[in-house]
C-alpha cells in the first residue's frame, strides 16, 4: 500500500486500485492484419531537398511484420545526391507502424503445458 500526501490531505492508493489501473490499461488490437492487407492502399514517399524540390519518390505498400504489426514498408531503394560536391549514394529503409497494430498476447487465462501422455490419449 502507497501513501501520498497532497497539501493536507492523505491519498492512499490500495492494491485493489493498482489492479484496476493495469486492467484498464489493456490495449486491443485496431483490425486484424489481413482486413488491413487487402484494405490498405500504397503510399508515396517523396524526399525533397531544403528548397523544396523532389529528389527522389518511393512507393510504401502494405506490410505485415515480423512482430505481428501492421503498417507501410518500403526498403532497399537507392538514389544519389551530391555532398559538398562528392557524389554520395543514400539507402533508403522506411517503416510506417499502425499504433496499436501489434497483436495483443491473451494473458487473462494461463496456459496450459500439454505433456505427450495427454496428447496420446487424446487421440485413442
Amino acid at each position: 500500500m502507497t501513501t501520498k500526501k497532497r497539501k493536507s490531505e492523505t491519498l492512499i492508493k490500495t492494491d485493489d486500485d493498482a489492479k484496476k489501473s493495469k486492467r484498464s490499461q489493456i490495449k486491443t488490437r485496431i483490425m486484424e492484419s489481413a482486413d488491413f492487407l487487402t484494405s490498405a492502399k500504397t503510399y508515396k514517399l517523396i524526399i525533397s531537398d531544403g528548397k523544396g524540390k523532389e529528389v527522389t519518390s518511393f512507393e510504401c505498400i502494405p506490410k505485415e511484420f515480423s512482430t505481428g504489426s501492421f503498417g507501410w514498408a518500403t526498403n532497399g531503394k537507392k538514389f544519389s545526391t551530391s555532398i559538398g560536391g562528392t557524389e554520395v549514394k543514400v539507402q533508403i529503409n522506411c517503416n510506417l507502424i499502425v499504433d496499436d497494430s501489434k497483436p495483443v498476447k491473451n494473458t487473462t487465462q494461463p496456459s496450459k503445458k500439454v505433456n505427450k501422455q495427454e496428447l496420446s490419449s487424446d487421440t485413442e
